[in-house]
Order: structure tokens, then sequence, then C-alpha cells
């Protein structure tokens, strides 16, 4: 305004800074995980390898962890660490004591993963990884099944994203 006038204040604004993300690894540690991979050590070690990087490297991002199966046959995963803020020591601890074993309950897995209540905070951006080898093994049309968790998901939201392990896989584009 003019001197001696009212006007405006001066006001200082920052920019909101986005809360950091929510991200569960559901990770396959089935038998097959213990097949060799071309360059040597098995599918199982190789992930692990990938995972610990993830976590360390990505310290910042909200971590959680999910392994399946959980009884070594066709018993789906639980939660075995928790969405939250500074869990790669956690989670790397873990993946170094857990051996592979046992078959590949997808779909329960993942609908499984959907109890986990930091995948429904409103205030941060939620995902799921799905860490596997293969195909679902755990009853009929459990390929279905496992595509419809991922829709699931993402209608509540969470994105999906799966990183393949080992080769003879097939991949189908699928539009959510």
């Amino acid at each position: 305004g003019a001197a001696g006038g009212t006007g405006c204040a001066m006001e200082t604004l920052s920019p909101m800074r986005q809360p950091a993300p929510n991200l569960l690894l559901v990770v396959d540690k089935s038998g097959s995980m213990n097949e060799r991979t071309p360059s040597g050590p098995s599918k199982w070690v190789a992930m692990r390898s990938a995972l610990t990087s993830v976590v360390t490297t990505f310290s910042q991002l909200r971590f959680g962890m999910m392994m399946f199966p959980r009884d070594n046959e066709c018993g789906a995963g639980t939660i075995d660490v928790g969405v939250g803020d500074n869990t790669g020591g956690t989670i790397v601890t873990l993946l170094g004591r857990t051996n592979a074993g046992g078959r590949t309950p997808t779909a329960a897995s993942l609908q499984a993963a959907m109890r986990e209540p930091a995948l429904r905070d409103p205030m941060r951006a939620s995902f799921v990884v799905l860490a596997t080898d293969g195909m679902p093994n755990c009853g009929s049309n459990q390929g279905d099944a496992t595509l419809a968790q991922v829709r699931m998901l993402a209608s509540m939201g969470v994105k999906t994203f799966v990183v393949g392990f080992g080769t003879g896989t097939a991949m189908t584009d699928v539009q959510l």
C-alpha cells in the first residue's frame, strides 16, 4: 500500500515436502528360489543381495517386508517387518537368516499384504514390490487370482511392481 497505509504483509512460503512413501516388499522364498542363476549364485542369494542394496541405498523410504510361503507349503505370507521408518537393517538381518523352501502362494500373500495398515495411509503414496521367480502354484487359477489381488491393491491406490528372477518366464501386459 501507500506509505503509512495498510498493505499486504510480507510472508515467506516454503514448499511442502511430500512424506516418504510406503513400500512393502512381498518376497517369494519358495523352493525354486534355490535354483542357480546363469552367473552362479542361487536366485535366493541374488534376490537377497538386490533387496539389501535397495533398502540400504534408499533408506529414506518407509520399507516393510513379507516373505512367502509362511509354512514352506502354501501358507500365505504374513508381515515380517511392518512398514515404517528405518526398517532396512531389520529387513537385511531377516533376509540373511532365511532359507528358501516351499511352494508359491502369491495370490493369498498379496491378499494378506492388504492388511498392512501403512498401505492405507492417505498422506503417503504406497507401493507393493512383488519379488518372485515364477508362477503361483498353490491351487487352481492362481494366475487369475494373483491378478485379481493386484487389481484390488490398485483399487486401494496401491501400485504394484513385479520384479522377476529367473529365466523362462513370460510377461503379459496388463492394464489396471
